[in-house]
């Protein structure tokens, strides 16, 4: 973003920042003032809007803290009071569940969080940078993300010298590069809300919480705005929570707190931490803002934890699609001696069908494999799927012999490894590419990013073939061959 553009979005947040040093009021009434002086027309004519209007004034209350040396909680409170309610709402707003951080809590979530300058903070859902703010404000690096482009360009603007992405913040661990890893996480994420789901995800919140807990650091700290009724308790009886993540704190908010930001909900607290520590949780009913400010004092302190050196590394650049490497024979491996799998085509003759009646016997119609074990136990398909010959494969699979001869692999698992990799090895007709966010496929022939993607295999076999061991088996193959990433 240039200088140019950087000032042009800074400059109704700095007249608003010069009232609130002031320690005047703004109203609605003012604000419509400025934006309408600044953009030669009113909202009513559509030269601005109101969502873009609340966001220039978040990012005054940003720079108000960037500004601000001595800041409390009575303080923030007060300031919270000379500010206009946001009681207009856009589309984008209320699909994704844009609700702000109000200053007070964001205050008492990095007051949690005991931040450092020796921290790296990642904000998944970052707004406007209100919670980004104080840690900044205590000297941390930042690594922020936000999904509104409109937001985006006010986080640049605010924040020069922090990365900035634009992920699904459900999936930022899948898609942060490996290089960033957070010390502490601050995250206010939507609470039922998804990108591209029309209807309200109740896991939202979950998956959200889930991401980002696997990119913290080992010792960090991770602190969380939810809905109040939201249970850690029935997270923490899944497979998919990790037993260091131990829950220290957990707090109710009342309501009111979001009072100016254009919502009710109460809310709830939470501090999470990344410890191989025995942990007795302190949980608390709803509390005032000044109450939780009082419990939040009796939190352990932080543990000590090894953070690299204090900068940040250039993003590897993004590559929509991963091509195998060439493939390469690998005549012995620490697995043993690697043979290319062998097999016939049988003609009409040698294909028979042991009709059951409703089902048939499974035989391998297509191919024949010489010294192939039968599989353990008797396979049944459709009369209707019998009647149909699979069509012919050419490739070869490459395995370690002992799979063969030692029958680790059954006879129909070894077909499977050969039409895998037959529709592996060819490329799907089209080029596509990525949409911005990374998570749909568009046909798109012309564009530059657009690539040809490998044709996929679907394994749709029943309970007892053993599909852990085609999958494997496929896996195996394709590291043979060099291609080491599945």
């Amino acid at each position: 973003m240039s200088n140019v553009e950087t000032q042009s979005i800074l400059t109704v947040p700095n007249q608003l920042l010069s009232l609130l040093q002031n320690d005047n009021a703004i109203t609605s009434k003012q604000l419509s003032f400025v934006m309408s002086a600044e953009f030669r027309g009113t909202d009513a004519q559509g030269k601005w809007n109101w969502r873009l209007a609340y966001d220039y004034l978040e990012a005054a209350l940003v720079m108000w803290v960037q500004q601000t040396e001595d800041i409390s909680l009575p303080a923030l409170t007060t300031l919270m009071s000379k500010l206009p309610t946001q009681s207009r709402r856009s589309q984008e707003q209320v699909e994704l569940q844009q609700f702000s951080t109000p200053l007070p809590m964001a205050y008492l979530v990095a007051s949690a969080a005991a931040i450092s300058e020796q921290d790296t903070v990642l904000e998944p859902s970052a707004g406007n940078g209100l919670l980004a703010a104080f840690a900044q404000q205590q000297g941390a690096n930042l690594i922020l993300n936000e999904i509104a482009p409109q937001r985006q360009n006010i986080l640049s603007a605010l924040f020069p010298d922090a990365p900035i992405f634009d992920y699904d913040a459900e999936n930022i661990d899948d898609f942060l590069d490996s290089e960033y890893r957070p010390s502490v996480i601050l995250i206010n994420p939507p609470f039922s809300a998804s990108p591209k789901m029309l209807k309200r995800n109740q896991s939202a919140t979950t998956e959200h919480l889930y991401s980002a807990l696997r990119r913290l650091l080992p010792g960090g700290r991770l602190v969380a705005i939810t809905a109040e009724g939201f249970s850690f308790t029935q997270m923490m009886r899944t497979r998919r929570w990790d037993k260091r993540n131990k829950v220290l704190f957990s707090v109710g908010i009342a309501g009111k707190c979001y009072y100016k930001h254009g919502t009710t909900i109460k809310t709830r607290l939470t501090v999470i931490e990344k410890s191989e520590q025995l942990v007795v949780p302190q949980i608390h009913g709803i509390q005032p803002l000044s109450q939780t400010e009082r419990l939040l004092a009796q939190l352990p302190p932080r543990q000590e934890i090894v953070i690299g050196q204090r900068k940040f590394f250039t993003p590897t650049p993004r590559r929509s699609v991963h091509q195998p490497q060439s493939s390469r024979y690998v005549p012995d491996t620490e697995v043993g001696h690697v043979i290319e799998l062998e097999y016939r085509i049988k003609d009409d003759n040698d294909s028979e069908v042991v009709d059951e009646g409703i089902f048939s016997q499974y035989k391998l119609q297509a191919i024949a494999i010489d010294g192939a074990s039968p599989h353990p136990s008797p396979l049944v398909e459709s009369a209707a799927m019998a009647s149909v010959k699979p069509p012919v494969p050419t490739y070869k699979p490459m395995i370690p012999q002992r799979l063969l001869s030692e029958g680790l692999l059954s006879e129909p698992q070894l077909e499977t490894l050969v039409y895998a990799g037959n529709a592996h090895a060819q490329m799907l007709s089209g080029y596509y590419r990525l949409d911005d966010h990374d998570d749909l496929v568009i046909c798109d022939q012309d564009h530059e990013d657009a690539h040809q993607y490998r044709q996929g295999f679907f394994i749709g076999d029943s309970t007892g073939v053993g599909k852990g061991r085609q999958v494997g088996s496929v896996i195996l193959d394709q590291w043979l061959r060099g291609n080491t990433k599945a």
